[in-house]
């Protein structure tokens, strides 16, 4: 039986129009890939339901219900699309409001696989890397390391310091020279020293001390310095987690061919319209902000099991590193760098400093020179200005606190590290 009134058509104007989102959502999810039909079973019973029950919905339409189950599916149908109008008008007032001077730019191409690493960078490669706050012009040299110059044979006469770490060791956000390698190469001054910033995101302390036993040596360093980091706990036991693939990090387990990002570039994919979208970014800001921290247990005062095996394998991975370092004559360091939330509430039983403290007391039992950069960042008048708001790492003013506080740890140490350097 088809609609008698012209609400009844209304109603199913409006219920063909909300069914049809989910729909075209996973339906238009797809890489038009050459020659290959990527569609998994997960898609395929996303896809066959929303259709299933989109199909279902309309042809109650015409056939005689219930009053019951008329009413009930005009209440399911109003307040379906009550919240897509609601979502549509969110993302017009978000963007109305709106400051960022970006919009993001596909960040794929600049990594390799590696068998033992994981994930390198690709050599010789230029980049413009851009999200939402931050622009920057990225470039690799020839040895894979991010750096507007090769380093070759150490001139004599010459202390190189290769750093190793993640993402917020090569500081994809500021300038090369804004790193806090580049301010620790500023601040040391002159022609006799030599910096190497050689982080990759996505690192781990394990792929810290994998990377520097297969590529360390090339560098010939005199010092190396292991900048770690809260996630480091996490990524530890996962060190095939993310691999490149096509020039982009993935997860090794996705199906995908070509990266999730420029999949989701695609006019039609809805998806991805969402994905990008000011209201999704809300929604999962509120979704974190009410979610128990994600490395919670680096900082809990009372450790569970998983804590303390995940405390006790990024201290063999450390001293791998520390080895691999002595293997190819060099001394070893390590610093501690903060994450933004520990500025902010991290939970019950949690405490920012304890995750410092515990590498404090590992660091004096091995006699390894350390310096958690924590305090530092605790003593800034605003130590949220240090970091960018979205993108959660450093800004240059935090980059340059990291560097100056790296300075003082060689200065300090320098007799116990082999640097020509004197105290001040």
């Amino acid at each position: 039986m088809r609609p008698r009134t012209n609400s009844q058509r209304v109603e199913r104007a409006f219920a063909a129009t909300v069914m049809a989102v989910p729909l075209l959502y996973f339906a238009t999810d797809l890489s038009p890939v050459p020659d290959v039909w990527r569609f998994s079973y997960r898609d395929l019973v996303q896809v066959l339901a929303s259709a299933g029950a989109a199909a279902a919905f309309l042809l109650s339409y015409r056939v005689s219900l219930p009053g019951w189950v008329v009413a009930a599916r005009s209440v399911i149908t109003a307040s379906l699309a009550t919240l897509l109008a609601a979502l549509i008008v969110g993302e017009v007032v978000l963007h109305a409001v709106d400051t960022m001077p970006y919009r993001e730019l596909p960040n794929t191409g600049r990594h390799l696989y590696d068998e033992e690493v994981g994930h390198v960078y690709r050599p010789n490669f230029t980049q413009t890397l851009q999200t939402r706050e931050w622009r920057q012009e990225w470039r690799s040299n020839s040895q894979g390391v991010r750096a507007d110059r090769d380093f070759g044979p150490k001139p004599e006469g010459v202390t190189r310091i290769l750093i190793i770490g993640d993402s917020f060791t090569v500081g994809d956000q500021v300038a090369v020279d804004s790193t806090y390698p580049g301010v620790l190469q500023r601040l040391l001054g002159d022609r006799r020293f030599e910096v190497v910033n050689a982080g990759v995101p996505a690192y781990g302390t394990v792929h810290e001390a994998r990377w520097l036993a297969k590529f360390g040596a090339r560098f010939e360093p005199d010092v190396v310095v292991l900048g770690m980091t809260p996630n480091d706990l996490i990524e530890n036991p996962h060190p095939a987690a993310v691999i490149s693939r096509d020039g982009a990090l993935v997860r090794r387990g996705s199906l995908k061919r070509v990266p999730v990002f420029e999949d989701r570039q695609r006019w039609y994919n809805l998806r991805g319209h969402f994905e990008r979208s000011m209201v999704h970014r809300a929604i999962e800001n509120a979704t974190q902000a009410s979610s128990p921290y994600v490395h919670r247990r680096a900082f809990q005062v009372t450790q569970d099991s998983a804590s303390i095996a995940q405390y006790e394998l990024a201290k063999r991975y450390l001293l791998e590193a520390r080895d691999a370092a002595h293997a190819m004559g060099a001394t070893f360091a390590f610093i501690t760098i903060p994450f933004l939330a520990q500025f902010g509430e991290l939970g019950e039983g949690l405490d920012p400093t304890v995750f410092g403290e515990r590498w404090g007391k590992f660091a004096t039992a091995q006699e390894i020179p350390y310096r958690d950069v924590f305090p530092e960042f605790r003593a800034h008048p605003a130590p949220e200005a240090l970091y960018w708001v979205e993108d959660g790492h450093c800004t240059a003013a935090g980059y340059a606190l990291i560097g100056e506080t790296l300075y003082h740890l060689l200065v300090e140490e320098a007799e116990t590290l082999g640097l020509p350097l004197k105290s001040q």
